[in-house]
C-alpha cells in the first residue's frame, strides 16, 4: 500500500489511508483497483514488460498488498486504441489459492455492476508470462479526481468548495448505489453493499459526474460472496453504528457513510472523531454529530436535514433508500443541479497541486463549502435571506459568526401584534394617511366647542339650526350630527351634516350616535379576538378586523375569519360572547413537489422547494406552485392537529 500524509484541517485528523488513487485497503490485507486521476500522458513509472495479454502497459501506476496497477492501452485495426487501467495480482501472490480467490471474487463483484456512476470493469483475464501465470482485471480509465482530493487541493488554497458540486456529486454516487443496493443476478435480487463508502471511493470526473469506485469489499447476499458474520472492514470514521457492530448490513449503512462524506465535504469535519480509534468508535455509538450548520453557517437548513437524517443511529430511522436520497438532492439543487459547475470544478482540482504536507487553513477561517448559485442561497427559507453577503471569505479568530435567522412570521395570536420588522412597515404606511384625518378632526371638534357656547348662553333667543361651512378635503366625508345641551321631547330637527375627511382604509370605525327609535335591536355584541390581519365575516358581510366588538344577530354561533396574509378561511365559533382566532388550532402543511416550485398561500411566501413542513392556523387555504411561467393550484383544508400532504409533479 502507497500510504499518503497524514493530513488535517485544523484540529480535524484525516488520517485514513489514500494511496496515489491506485490501490485501497482491502480483505486480509489485498488491494482493489482504484483508477488513476491523472491524464494518460503522466503519472506512470516505466516498466519492464510492455504487454499483458491484449493490453499494452505504459507505466506502473502503483502497487499494494495484493496487486500492481497499471496505465493501459488496448491497441486495435484501423488506428482504434482505448486507454484503461489494468490491475495485476502480485507474482509473490499467483500460487496462493487464497489470494488468487479473493482477487477473482473481486472481479465477479465488479463485473456484476453496469451502471455510468460505477466505474466499469471490461474484463478478468489470465494470461501466461515470462514468470508463471498473471491473472488480471482490465477497468475503465476515469479523468478526473477524487472529491477527497479535491476538497483538500482547494482548502489548501484557502477556497471553498462550491456547494452545489458536493449535493451533485453525493446525488450521483447515491444513484451508482441504489444500483449495487438493487442488483439483480440470473432473475434473482441480489443486494450488495458497498461498505467503504467515503470522498476517497468517489471520483469527479472532468465532464462533473461523480462516480463509485472500490466494490472490493463489498457484502452480498449471494453465499459464495459473503463475509463471515462480525467481520468489520471499512474506514472507520465513516462506519455505520450496525457496521461496527459487525450486524448484518443493508444498503442504509452505506448511506450513513454518504452522510459523513457530505458531512465532511461542506464543513471540513467528520461528525465523529476520537484522539484514537475507540474513542472514534464511541462517539459514533453514542454521540449525537454538531449540527453541521454550526460549523458552516451558509449550509441550507433543508441539506442540515438531510445530513441529521442519514445520520440516525437507528437505520430504520434514515432515509430509505439511495434513490429517494438522490431525488431529494437534485429537488433541492433545482437549475443548479446541471453538471456545468462541476465540471469547471474538475478542471480547476485537477490543475492544483496536492498540498505538500504542511497543515491546511483551519475550518475556521475558511468556509469549507459555499453556495454559488443564487438559487441555492434561496432555498434556506428560514434564513431570511442572503447568508452568502452575510459570511466573508475569511473569519476572525473568534470563529464564524452566529447563523442569522429572520423574525418568524406572526402567529395567530390574540393580541394582534405582527413581528417588529411588520409593524414598523406598517407604521410607515399608516403614518402619512393618519395626518390629514387628525387636522380634520380638529376642525371638527373647534366647530362642536363653539356651537356648545352658542346654545348654552343665557337669556339667549332661540338658536335657529347651525350650517357650518362644508370643509374640502380629499378623501371623502363622513356626515356628523351635532346633538344638543338639553335633549329635546319630541325628536330634534335634523341639521345639516358637517363634511369631514373619511379615515384610511382600514380603520377602527367611530360610530356616530343613534338616534333613539323605539325599536328592540336584536342584534347581539360580540368581543372578537385576533391579529390584525384577521378580517370578521358573515354571510359575506364584514363585521370587524382584529380585536375589538363586533355585532352579529342573536343566535349567531359562529363567524367566518379571514387571514388576510394567507387567505386562510377558518369557521370561529362564539362562546359566552367572545369570538377568538386562537382556538382554531393549528395544522402543518407539508408539500412535496418533483422537481421543484415556489410556493406560496395567499401573499406568503413559504419557499422554494423542498421546504420545512409548515404550521397553520387550520382552515381553507389555496396553495400556489410556480415553477418559471408554470402555476398549479391545490385547494386544501387542515385540520388541527393534523397533517396535510400536498404531492406535485410540475413536470406533468
Amino acid at each position: 500500500m502507497i500510504p499518503y500524509a497524514r493530513e488535517a484541517v485544523g484540529n480535524q485528523d484525516e488520517s485514513y489511508d489514500v494511496d496515489l488513487e491506485a490501490t485501497q485497503v482491502a480483505p486480509s490485507g489485498g488491494s482493489i483497483p482504484r483508477p488513476l486521476s491523472a491524464p494518460p500522458t503522466t503519472g506512470a513509472a516505466p516498466v519492464d514488460e510492455t504487454q499483458l495479454g491484449r493490453y499494452k502497459l505504459l507505466g506502473l501506476l502503483g502497487k499494494g498488498g495484493m496487486a500492481e496497477v497499471f496505465l493501459a492501452t488496448q491497441d486495435g485495426p484501423a488506428g482504434f486504441q482505448k486507454t484503461l487501467v489494468v490491475k495485476r495480482i502480485r507474482r509473490s501472490l499467483a500460487e496462493e489459492p487464497k489470494f488468487v480467490d479473493m482477487f477473482l471474487r473481486e472481479a465477479r463483484v465488479a463485473a456484476r455492476l453496469n451502471h455510468p456512476n460505477i466505474v466499469q470493469i471490461f474484463e478478468l483475464g489470465e494470461a501466461q508470462g515470462p514468470r508463471g501465470k498473471d491473472y488480471f482485471i482490465a477497468m475503465e480509465f476515469l479523468d478526473g479526481v477524487s472529491l477527497h482530493r479535491a476538497a483538500r487541493r482547494v482548502w489548501a488554497k484557502s477556497q471553498s468548495m462550491p456547494m452545489e458540486v458536493a449535493l451533485r456529486a453525493v446525488a450521483d454516487a447515491a444513484l451508482g448505489l441504489h444500483h449495487a443496493h438493487n442488483l439483480v443476478t440470473d432473475g434473482r435480487l441480489t443486494p450488495l453493499v458497498h461498505r467503504d463508502v467515503s470522498p476517497d471511493n468517489i471520483m469527479l470526473t472532468r465532464d462533473g459526474v461523480a462516480k463509485v469506485l472500490d466494490f472490493g469489499i463489498a457484502k452480498s447476499t449471494d453465499n459464495n460472496e459473503q463475509t463471515g458474520t462480525g467481520e468489520v472492514k471499512g474506514k472507520i470514521p465513516f462506519m455505520s453504528p450496525e457496521q461496527l457492530h459487525g450486524d448484518p448490513l443493508d444498503g442504509r449503512s452505506d448511506l450513513w457513510s454518504l452522510g459523513v462524506s457530505l458531512y465532511w465535504l461542506l464543513t471540513g469535519r467528520r461528525p465523529f472523531d476520537g484522539a484514537t480509534e475507540p474513542m472514534t468508535i464511541d462517539a459514533i455509538l453514542r454521540r449525537a454529530p454538531p449540527p453541521p450548520r454550526e460549523l458552516n453557517p451558509l449550509i441550507p437548513m433543508p441539506v442540515e436535514a438531510i445530513i441529521l437524517q442519514l445520520l440516525e443511529k437507528e437505520r430504520t430511522k434514515r432515509i430509505a433508500t439511495a434513490a429517494e436520497l438522490s431525488d431529494r438532492l437534485l429537488m433541492l439543487l433545482g437549475p443548479a443541479a446541471g453538471y456545468g459547475a462541476a465540471a469547471q470544478f474538475a478542471a480547476r482540482a485537477m490543475q492544483m497541486q496536492d498540498a505538500d504536507g504542511s497543515p491546511l487553513p483551519s475550518v475556521l477561517t475558511i468556509i469549507a463549502a459555499r453556495p454559488e448559485s443564487t438559487w441555492l442561497r434561496r432555498v434556506d427559507a428560514g434564513s431570511g435571506g442572503d447568508l452568502e453577503r452575510l459570511v466573508p471569505e475569511t473569519t476572525p479568530p473568534g470563529g464564524l459568526p452566529p447563523s442569522p435567522r429572520a423574525a418568524s412570521p406572526a402567529d395567530p395570536s390574540t393580541d394582534g401584534t405582527v413581528t417588529g420588522i411588520k409593524t414598523a412597515e406598517l407604521t410607515r404606511q399608516f403614518t402619512p394617511r393618519l395626518l390629514p384625518w387628525a387636522a380634520s378632526l380638529g376642525v371638527l371638534i373647534s366647530l362642536a366647542v363653539a356651537f356648545w357656547a352658542v346654545r348654552s348662553g343665557v337669556g339667549q333667543p332661540a338658536v335657529q339650526p347651525l350650517v357650518t361651512p362644508t370643509v374640502v378635503m380629499t378623501e371623502p366625508a363622513v356626515p356628523v350630527e351635532p346633538t344638543a345641551a338639553t335633549p329635546p321631547a319630541t325628536p330634534a330637527t335634523p341639521t345639516p351634516a358637517v363634511a369631514t375627511p373619511a379615515p384610511p382604509a382600514d380603520p377602527v370605525p367611530v360610530a356616530p350616535p343613534k338616534a333613539t327609535t323605539g325599536r328592540r335591536d336584536d342584534r347581539a355584541s360580540v368581543r372578537a379576538k385576533g391579529p390584525s390581519r384577521v378580517q370578521w365575516r358573515l354571510s359575506g358581510k364584514t363585521l370587524g378586523r382584529g380585536n375589538g366588538t363586533i355585532k352579529v344577530a342573536k343566535g349567531t354561533s359562529q363567524v367566518q375569519a379571514v387571514d388576510g396574509e394567507t387567505g386562510g378561511v377558518a369557521q370561529v365559533s362564539i362562546n359566552g360572547g367572545v369570538v377568538d382566532y386562537g382556538t382554531v388550532g393549528n395544522g402543518t402543511l407539508v408539500v412535496r413537489v418533483k422537481p421543484w416550485a415556489d410556493v406560496s398561500v395567499g401573499s406568503r411566501k413559504l419557499g422554494i422547494t423542498p421546504i420545512d413542513p409548515v404550521v397553520l392556523p387550520a382552515g381553507s387555504y389555496i396553495v400556489k406552485l410556480t415553477q418559471n411561467d408554470k402555476v398549479k393550484t391545490r385547494s386544501i383544508t387542515l385540520k388541527h392537529g393534523q397533517s396535510t400532504v400536498v404531492t406535485v409533479d410540475m413536470r406533468d
